[in-house]
């Protein structure tokens, strides 16, 4: 195997003739792109249940004056826990391309996310840098993905 070949497993369901059922169930049920939106949604949730609290917490810390920076580092990485929990739970239940499936788990969860850090902001005249933005949700995904890899390593149902 070349260092560019793709895994068999990762190679999306095509459907049969006039879009026939397939495999994993009728024709489009996953997509064009064989992505399972039921899938990234539950673990984007998943995700949320550590990351929303975490990202509260936050901005709380972040709005008292002296700040803790010990509080505040440790509510960051519980976000980042959150996005890598959706990215596991995406890869353990996604019938293929895990990767993909964690990387837009987490970036969803990473949206509500965000909204939240946006809105509690004390200085809310003040413009939202972007590049913050973009940087903090490219790396949402890359967790996502990492998460997702981890996840689809020992899967429900397969054998050891």
């Amino acid at each position: 195997m070349t260092p560019f070949d793709a895994p068999e497993d990762d190679i999306p369901p095509t459907a049969g003739p006039l879009g026939a059922a397939g495999p994993d169930g009728p024709a489009g049920a996953s997509g064009a792109s064989g992505l399972d939106r039921k899938v990234i949604v539950r673990a984007a949730a998943s995700g949320l249940l550590i990351a929303m609290p975490a990202a509260f917490l936050n901005v709380v810390l972040a709005n008292q004056s002296p700040r803790p920076q010990a509080g505040i580092n440790l509510s960051f990485l519980a976000v980042f826990a959150g996005f890598g929990l959706a990215g596991w739970m995406a890869g353990r239940e996604a019938p293929g391309q895990l990767a993909k499936h964690g990387a837009l788990a987490a970036a969803a969860a990473f949206v509500p996310v965000e909204l939240v850090v946006i809105l509690g902001r004390p200085d809310r005249g003040a413009a939202a840098v972007i590049f913050g933005i973009v940087f903090i949700g490219l790396l949402a995904a890359c967790i996502g993905t990492i998460g997702g890899t981890i996840g689809g390593r020992k899967r429900k149902g397969e054998p050891a």
